[in-house]
């Protein structure tokens, strides 16, 4: 009988917000390696602040933010061709000499 193998879970795969303490403290992230590498990641982590805020955010405050901006941009972009739309239709009927546009 043939046993399913368990599937491989990566370490950044394992959410550590609620129990810190099973991160290996002695290992230094990405961005704090010495060296080029290192100074590398620590300029484009801190632009990544810069233009995107903390990258450091919870879940559930990205998932929120993500939502908020998809809603504002859909309305802003619904706005801004409805808007474009309705002043080339104007523009248009002004050009073939509609009546009540001269008026």
């Amino acid at each position: 009988m043939a046993t399913k193998a368990e599937p491989r879970v990566d370490a950044r795969d394992i959410d550590h917000s609620e129990n810190p303490s099973s991160l290996d403290s002695t290992s230094p992230k990405p961005w704090e390696k010495p060296g080029l590498l290192g100074r590398t990641r620590r300029t484009l982590r801190t632009i990544q602040r810069y233009v995107w805020d903390d990258p450091d955010k919870p879940k559930e405050e990205k998932q929120f933010l993500l939502k908020l901006d998809i809603f504002l941009l859909t309305a802003a972009c619904l706005g801004y061709f409805s808007k474009n739309l309705d002043q080339t239709n104007i523009q248009n009927a002004y050009v073939s000499g509609v009546s009540w546009l001269s008026e």
